[in-house]
Order: C-alpha cells, then sequence, then structure tokens
C-alpha cells in the first residue's frame, strides 16, 4: 500500500540496472542483454572461460552471480546477475574488469 516507496524503489532498480547494463557491455569478453528484471543475463565471450569457472573465481572472493549452466539452452557461458545498490555493482563490475582483462577498446 506504500505508493511512495513502490516508486522510489523501481526508479533506483531502473538506475541501477541501466548503469550496470552499461558498465558490463564495457567489459572486454563479456556481453549484457537488457532486461526489465531486477537482474542481468551476460554471456562470457572470452574463449577458455565458463560461468562454473568465473563463478568459483567470483566465489573465492565473496562475490555471488547465478551460473546459468543449468538453464534449458544456455550452456556454460551464460550468468545471471542481480541488481545491487551501487557500490556492490562496482565491486562485482571491478572484479569482472580484472578477470576479463579490462574495458573494451574504442575502434
Amino acid at each position: 500500500e506504500d505508493h511512495r516507496f513502490y516508486e522510489r524503489t523501481r526508479q533506483f532498480v531502473s538506475r541501477e540496472r541501466s548503469s550496470l547494463f552499461t558498465e558490463l557491455n564495457a567489459i572486454d569478453g563479456l556481453k549484457a542483454y537488457d532486461s526489465s528484471a531486477n537482474f542481468l543475463l551476460a554471456k562470457i565471450l572470452q574463449n577458455g572461460l565458463t560461468s562454473t569457472k568465473l563463478y568459483s573465481v567470483l566465489a573465492q572472493e565473496g562475490i555471488l552471480i547465478r551460473d546459468c549452466r543449468s538453464f534449458r539452452g544456455m550452456g556454460t557461458k551464460f550468468l545471471r546477475l542481480a541488481v545491487k545498490k551501487r557500490k556492490q555493482n562496482e565491486v562485482i563490475i571491478e572484479a569482472l574488469q580484472r578477470i576479463l582483462g579490462g574495458v573494451k577498446r574504442a575502434s
């Protein structure tokens, strides 16, 4: 019944999802897909790296992602990331940049 809270939350998630989407797509070796939910799907484009391996490496750093290998049709190249608060999103972006080798170069 708290419509103001609902609207503020919806705006927050929308803003953070958009920012996370942009940052993920700036990482070399990763492609994020737009979403209306509070999570984003991303595909690992880098050869030799799987979602299972990425999950394991990130979990050792206390960062949890969803390995989508059990999702029909996804295989071991897809992961799902929850939209969090800005600082938490920055932590995952920094970790992914480090693991995947940085940001895309301008062509």
